[in-house]
């Protein structure tokens, strides 16, 4: 291999690994960014407005889990795909939910609830910050049916997300095969018989 054949294969690796990462960021991270950020707020605001920063990062991370389960599967034509992946969703809330509770229980364990609203009063303490423990610790949410909510509502926007990504793809699979198939039947022939006739020689007996 010489050096400008080296040179054109290094540069079309590399147009081709960019290409790839830039259908990566536009047709997978972004939709799960924006699906998750989108259904997690809403979750948050309608199903769990009384509930402290550990509630609304939670429902949050189930709304990110969804959307990116859903794509996945919408998008994939892979059996595989379908039957693996709610295991993994399964995996991943449950994870999530183990998370959640040992976060609320640690939080229990070192804020006392007395002294935080004693120290409120005071002038030295970040009232804010404070208060986001107190409403992990008392606020009022339901935060498995917000979860629940969450995930599915991220899921399915994702599978419908996912499932155009399919549908364009199989439509590009469609045109290539119509393509193929007038290729060998007209234009190659065509060609072929150009060529005979550029080169002199007599036209191909019919089959």
């Amino acid at each position: 291999m010489d050096t400008s054949t080296g040179q054109a294969y290094l540069q079309s690796i590399t147009s081709q690994t960019f290409q790839h990462l830039i259908d990566a960021l536009f047709f997978g991270v972004l939709p799960v960014f924006l699906i998750g950020i989108l259904i997690g707020a809403v979750t948050n605001i309608f199903a769990a407005r009384d509930g402290g920063p550990t509630d609304r990062a939670a429902v949050l991370a189930f709304a990110f889990v969804g959307a990116a389960a859903g794509l996945m599967i919408g998008a994939s034509r892979q059996p595989i795909t379908q039957a693996a992946l709610p295991a993994l969703l399964t995996f991943a809330s449950t994870f999530l939910a183990y998370v959640y509770v040992k976060q609320k229980a640690d939080a229990a364990e070192t804020a006392r609830i007395e002294g935080l609203r004693t120290m409120i009063e005071t002038e030295h303490v970040d009232t804010k910050r404070v208060s986001g423990v107190l409403q992990d610790l008392l606020g009022n949410v339901r935060f498995i049916p917000a979860g629940i909510i969450a995930l599915s509502l991220a899921s399915l926007g994702g599978s419908f997300y996912g499932s155009s990504i399919r549908d364009m793809a199989e439509q590009r699979d469609r045109d290539y095969q119509e393509w193929l198939k007038a290729y060998e039947t007209v234009e190659l022939p065509l060609q072929k018989e150009f060529l005979r006739r550029q080169a002199g020689l007599p036209p191909e007996p019919a089959k």
